[in-house]
């Protein structure tokens, strides 16, 4: 299924957001059928946990990098999380519902993907990734980073190693071709993030 998607740029940091304005030009961008799954995985892997509210966070599930990111002139805010379970790796889309008196966010857990194993020097971008040369804020990629990735901030086409959509309309997952994507990159999320 073709989707056409209005592009608005948006101006992510970690932990705050800001508007840029100007929307972007009209694309088209091919799109598959949202799906929880890129990798062989038991349905029930998931499904407990799409719909889930936090805090309190599951105490048997890990924690890693995450990048929250927000359509300008909305106050509406996502956050793209990286979850490990036992030995399955998770990316969390998820909708800040609100923030409580002591400033800490209440999410909810839109849907999930099932990430494949981690490879060393790997990491997943948010928010920072362009196809055809048009910025798309919504662009989520796996990719493989190297220093001089990590110095000229920009990440070629072949580095690009899994797409998805992480569709702000939908709360949805979707997974997207690779083809005429490559990243101008400031925030790494790495991808293993912890010390074995």
């Amino acid at each position: 299924m073709r989707a056409k998607l209005y592009i608005i740029l948006l101006c992510v940091i970690p932990v705050i957001s800001c508007n840029l304005g100007t929307p972007m030009p009209l694309i088209t961008i091919p799109e598959n059928t949202p799906t929880t799954a890129v990798v062989s995985a038991s349905p029930d892997a998931t499904k407990d946990y799409i719909g889930l509210i936090y805090p309190p966070f599951p105490e048997n599930l890990k924690k890693g990098p995450s990048m929250m990111f927000s359509p300008p002139q909305s106050d509406q805010r996502w956050v793209v999380i990286i979850i490990k379970d036992g030995d399955l790796f998770m990316l969390w889309f998820e909708k800040i519902l609100y923030d409580d008196k002591d400033g800490e966010p209440h999410v909810q857990v839109s849907d999930i993907l099932i990430l494949p194993h981690p490879v060393q020097g790997q990491s997943i971008l948010v928010d920072q990734c362009m196809h055809a040369g048009i910025l798309d804020s919504e662009i989520v990629v796996l990719a493989h980073v190297d220093e001089e990735n990590i110095e000229r901030r920009y990440l070629p086409n072949s580095n690009i190693v899994q797409a998805w959509r992480a569709n702000q309309t939908t709360g949805r997952f979707a997974t997207l071709s690779t083809t005429n994507i490559d990243c101008y990159a400031e925030t790494f999320l790495e991808y293993p993030w912890w010390t074995p």
